[in-house]
């Protein structure tokens, strides 16, 4: 059996060639088709009702209270991260009700802020990478970012 190099260099110099092209139409498929549309699920209550339980999860949280007032989740990200940040607004003591029941927020870390506000940093779950909670300073409202990539 007789090898043509010339063939077998042209093989190589089309498959150098070929490989980033494949690979660059992947990436873009995989963007354009497969990545959330992060405006559409945002105006959609179904898929924000699915965050909320998912930042529930990923973040150990205890449910959000029944009594909670001005509920907002919103998602950033791509098809390679996930980010869900909201807020409510409720009693002072619905608030440390809800943060006691959170394990997340119990088997975490505090960081008291300069606004005298109070970050917790979550211990995660669900293979999610970082959560935060943050209490106004006076007890009465709260932001939360949870974070998966």
């Amino acid at each position: 059996m007789k090898i043509r190099v010339p063939r077998i260099i042209a093989g190589v110099c089309i498959g150098i060639v070929a490989l980033p092209v494949l690979a660059i139409g992947i990436f873009v498929f995989v963007w354009v088709f497969l990545g959330s549309n992060n405006a559409r699920d945002n105006a959609s209550s179904r898929k924000r009702a699915e965050m909320a339980e998912i930042s529930l999860q990923w973040g150990r949280l205890a449910p959000f209270p029944k009594t909670a007032r001005n509920f907002t989740i919103r998602t950033e990200g791509s098809a390679f991260t996930r980010t869900f940040i909201g807020s409510f607004t409720d009693s002072p003591e619905a608030i440390s009700k809800w943060l006691r029941d959170s394990r997340g927020v119990s088997e975490g870390k505090l960081e008291m802020q300069d606004d005298h506000s109070a970050k917790y940093i979550l211990k995660m779950g669900g293979g999610a990478s970082y959560g935060e909670v943050t209490v106004s300073a006076d007890g009465s409202s709260v932001s939360f970012k949870i974070e998966w990539s």
